[in-house]
C-alpha cells in the first residue's frame, strides 16, 4: 500500500475522524476519496470505506458491491489482499439484510481468500482482526441457521 497516495491519506484521515465519533465528517472524507479516485484500484479502496456508516443496509451493500466490482476491474496485484475484507463486508451486508444464503457464500469466499492477505509485518494486527471476524461470522451464521443458535454478531464490518 502506497501511504503517499492521496486516496490512502484520505481514508486514513476518515478512519481517524470515525474513531472520534464524527460520522458525518467521516462520510464526507470517504466521499472525497471516492470523487478523487482516478482508477479502479483507488475506487475499490474508496468504495470499501464509503460503505461504512451508511444510513441503511441497502446502501451499505451497494457500496460494498461497488468496491468488489472495482477490485475485479483493477489490474493491480496488490488488490488481491483486499478480497478477504471485501467479501467479509459483503457477507455482513447480506446478513444485516437477513439474506443468510448470500451472507454464507461471501463468508466462505472470504475464508478461502485468507491466504491472500498481505504478508507485511505492519499488517499483522489488521490481518488477525480480519481473520477472526471471518471465522466468527462464518461460525455465528452457521449457528444462526441452526434452530438452536443464539449468538448474534455485531452489525458492522
Amino acid at each position: 500500500m502506497d501511504k503517499n497516495n492521496q486516496i490512502i491519506k484520505l481514508v486514513q484521515e476518515g478512519m481517524k475522524v470515525e474513531k472520534e465519533g464524527k460520522i458525518d465528517l467521516t462520510q464526507k472524507i470517504f466521499m472525497k476519496a471516492w470523487n478523487a479516485a482516478s482508477n479502479d484500484h483507488e475506487k475499490c479502496i474508496a468504495a470499501h470505506f464509503v460503505a461504512r456508516n451508511q444510513d441503511n443496509p441497502e446502501e451499505t451493500l451497494r457500496w460494498n458491491l461497488e468496491a468488489l466490482v472495482r477490485a475485479e476491474k483493477a489490474s493491480s496485484e496488490e488488490i488481491k489482499s483486499y478480497y478477504p475484507s471485501l467479501y467479509l463486508c459483503i457477507g455482513i451486508s447480506y446478513e444485516n439484510l437477513k439474506n443468510y444464503t448470500d451472507a454464507k457464500k461471501y463468508y466462505e469466499l472470504a475464508f478461502d481468500k485468507i491466504p491472500d492477505l498481505s504478508k507485511d509485518k505492519e499488517n499483522e494486527s489488521y490481518n488477525k482482526g480480519v481473520i477472526d471476524n471471518i471465522i466468527n461470522r462464518k461460525n455465528n451464521l452457521e449457528n444462526k441457521l441452526d434452530p438452536k443458535a443464539s449468538a448474534e454478531p455485531s452489525e458492522t464490518c
